[in-house]
């Protein structure tokens, strides 16, 4: 069973599919290329077709997902939506160490950064909440990650004892 994001590029064995199992969903895979993103402490779980095919599970209903497509199940509700996407390789950009945000609350930019750096995050003015962020960044450290975030808004982070304040 999956908990976390994971990217998986499958040859193609009709008379075998590769399964890949998470809490409340399943993918099938006929071959493909595919990202899933399924932490225990999201709301959704998220796959993205790169290329091939895929047959998506939840709530014992079959979805078939379409390159470029991704499937989103709300957790919370239990209803899967299946939206187009413009760019899919955005989705799986983690993989090659870039960090990707487009337009991203900074509540879940803090929830992905926590991820990547294990690093925790002390939010002093819920204000700052308010702000999104969009960036494209293959900086590999959080103090220069943190830098660049602190170009686009007026918040600022402060680095101390692994403790990173954001402050307004």
């Amino acid at each position: 069973m999956l908990e976390g994001e994971a990217y998986f590029n499958v040859s193609s064995n009709k008379r075998r599919p590769f399964i890949v199992e998470t809490d409340k969903t399943s993918v099938t895979v006929l071959g493909t290329s595919f990202n899933i993103n399924a932490y225990s402490n999201n709301n959704d779980v998220e796959v993205v077709l790169d290329e091939g095919e895929i047959v998506f599970e939840a709530e014992k209903h079959n979805y078939s997902i379409l390159p470029g497509q991704k499937a989103i199940y709300n957790k919370a509700n239990g209803l899967t939506s299946i939206v187009n996407l413009e760019k899919t390789l955005d989705e799986s950009i983690w993989k090659n160490d870039v960090l990707h945000f487009s337009n991203t609350p900074l509540y879940d930019v803090l929830k992905t950064l926590n991820r990547r750096f294990n690093i925790r995050f002390v939010v002093e003015n819920s204000k700052a909440l308010e702000y999104t962020y969009t960036i494209t960044s293959k900086q590999t450290t959080i103090a220069d990650i943190l830098l660049e975030l602190q170009k686009i808004t007026p918040i600022r982070f402060v680095l101390k004892d692994n403790v990173v304040h954001v402050e307004l």
